[in-house]
């Protein structure tokens, strides 16, 4: 319906022509009736007529026109007025359809107004299904019942109401945060319009966030060992666990209300402690002061050595560094004395004259003393052979039975021995391997002398079992022929002398050649006896010993008889046979 306004550049028009025909006709007619002759009058009324319509005319078309102008550029700027907001709206729908938030309208009554795209994936039903029709067409009667009366509080308040809501989706219950306002124009409150972003992942994070935050909190309180936060930029505690407390002996209020600073100790009482270390590591060894570590002061005074870890967090909105301070005064005083024992037994270990070797699970040299150096790499440093495989060095004793005894040490975890000659070196060697849980460690010895040393007890003993064999051969003989001497000529003998006796007992005094016969055969009997006892016991052995005798025994002996002369050795060696024989031959 058009405005009164609509018509106003007409009603100016007609009003004006109006004015000037009523101000023609009056002045006209009496400019005439005055000025000219009454016989002229009528034609001058007639042209004044025409006159007047003419010039009307003009003004009428000229009026006409320009107000068919104004009324054209009116109606192109209303209608490019409603294109705009044809592109506008346009726009807007795209704008709402391309959001991947959920925007809808409602009237007052609750029906969907508005109902873009991402509210069609999220509920799955199209726009036409839902335009018109409540929230029972989308959610179930409970949520919708619940979102009817959101939708009324909210329309009653001036400013939009953000809220969480769980409804039911084609994805299952999913959580939305929603922002709903009132729509309202000059008449009132048309209706409700809302956006609701899917935020179902972002709270879950949010709560897993918080979970989180609850256990780093538990594990903050319950850790064993100290931790604070820190204001970086005043050095102020913000916050510190129990462990701290107990490990520095000030209570939580006294870290709240101190700087860092007081827990470092002054200068002096560093390298007091510092002093204190060189000497306790003892002179010209290490004390170590290459630990990455610093020193702090307890409440009691006492020092501690502690390694700190930090990073930065955000604490109750600001920026801060969360310090984790584990006090490793016991453990920096052990490595220091574990240092020197190490040192020490570096230095033993040098001093030992067997070759020693450390090697890991990759058989590579760990350790190496100056004699294994000497024999592996003679010239090289003993410290540039630690980190080489050891059969790299040694790549002649690859398959022998020094290799096999490394590799049974390894893989069983039981010390072995090998013993076996090394041709590089030229030398009998033994290796001894103890294994350990790092790998293991090997003591190479030389036994060339003592290998030659056996050889020669074994030739010794070969020999001594040839003589030992020989003088048994000699005792049978001897006993042979002491058996056959006693039973040839001592049996002889006394048969003879008992058969004499017999016949001197038979014939008494009537026989004196018998007796004469029995006395010759008794001197003879005694002769074989002693002379059988003198092959046993010569005389010289009573006399002048066991040497005299051998040195006589090895002068009536064949190699006597080819100028050979006995020595010590084959003079004791014959003893010590001899003396073996008899005890052999001892009686039971």
């Amino acid at each position: 319906m058009r405005n009164a306004k609509d018509f106003g550049p007409f009603l100016r028009i007609v009003f004006a022509y109006l004015a000037a025909s009523l101000l023609w006709v009056l002045l006209s007619d009496q400019a005439v009736n005055k000025l000219l002759p009454l016989s002229y009058v009528a034609a001058a009324q007639t042209w004044k007529g025409w006159f007047f319509v003419s010039v009307t005319t003009v003004l009428l078309y000229v009026l006409l026109r320009r107000v068919h102008r104004q009324m054209r550029e009116a109606a192109e700027r209303e209608l490019g007025a409603v294109q705009r907001e044809a592109r506008s709206a346009l726009l807007l729908r795209n704008l709402v359809d391309s959001s991947g938030d959920a925007i809808f309208a409602k009237d007052p009554e609750g029906r969907y107004l508005v109902f873009n795209r991402a509210a069609e994936q999220l509920s799955g039903k199209v726009a036409d299904e839902v335009l018109g029709r409540d929230d029972t067409v989308v959610f179930p009667a409970d949520e919708a019942a619940k979102l009817r009366a959101n939708d009324q509080y909210v329309m009653g308040q001036a400013e939009p109401v953000e809220s969480e809501d769980t409804l039911s989706t084609v994805r299952g219950p999913t959580i939305f945060h929603t922002i709903k306002g009132a729509l309202r124009d000059d008449s009132g409150v048309l209706g409700v319009y809302g956006v609701a972003r899917d935020v179902t992942e972002m709270v879950h994070v949010r709560e897993a966030l918080q979970r989180s935050e609850r256990r780093y909190r538990q594990m903050f309180e319950v850790s064993p060992l100290a931790m604070w936060v820190l204001d970086a930029e005043r050095s102020r505690f913000l916050d510190v666990n129990a462990a701290a407390v107990l490990q520095y002996g000030f209570s939580r209020e006294e870290f709240l209300e101190m700087p860092l600073e007081r827990l470092q100790p002054p200068s002096q009482l560093v390298d007091l402690h510092q002093d204190f270390n060189r000497q306790e590591a003892g002179p010209g060894e290490a004390s170590g002061e290459g630990l990455q570590s610093w020193l702090h002061r307890c409440k009691d005074g006492h020092l501690i050595e502690v390694e700190l870890s930090s990073c930065t967090i955000e604490f109750e909105g600001r920026d801060a560094q969360l310090t984790l301070a584990v006090d490793v005064s016991t453990r920096n005083r052990l490595q220091r004395e574990r240092d020197v024992m190490n040192r020490r037994l570096a230095q033993v270990l040098e001093r030992v004259t067997d070759a020693f070797v450390s090697i890991d699970r990759e058989q590579r040299l760990t350790y190496v003393n100056d004699r294994a150096a000497l024999w592996f790499a003679p010239g090289t440093p003993a410290e540039s052979l630690q980190g080489r495989v050891v059969w790299d060095l040694v790549p002649e004793a690859i398959g022998t039975p020094f290799q096999d005894a490394v590799l049974q040490a390894l893989d069983t975890g039981v010390q072995t021995v090998a013993e076996d000659w090394y041709s590089p070196w030229k030398r009998w060697m033994e290796l001894r391997v103890y294994p350990s849980s790092q790998g293991a460690t090997g003591y190479f010895t030389d036994v060339s002398a003592r290998r030659a040393s056996e050889e020669v007890l074994k030739q010794s003993r070969r020999e001594l079992s040839a003589l030992s064999h020989q003088l048994l051969n000699q005792e049978r003989i001897t006993h042979e022929r002491v058996a056959q001497a006693l039973h040839d000529r001592l049996g002889q003998a006394l048969g003879s002398a008992r058969l004499y006796y017999d016949v001197v007992r038979a014939r008494g005094t009537e026989a004196p050649d018998a007796l004469d016969h029995l006395g010759k055969s008794l001197e003879v009997a005694v002769g074989e006896v002693r002379h059988v006892l003198r092959d046993l016991r010569p005389p010289l052995l009573c006399e002048q010993g066991l040497r005299a005798a051998i040195d006589n025994e090895l002068l009536h002996s064949p190699a006597g008889a080819l100028g050979w002369r006995p020595g010590f050795w084959p003079r004791a060696v014959w003893s010590a046979c001899a003396g073996l024989a008899m005890w052999n031959t001892r009686p039971s």
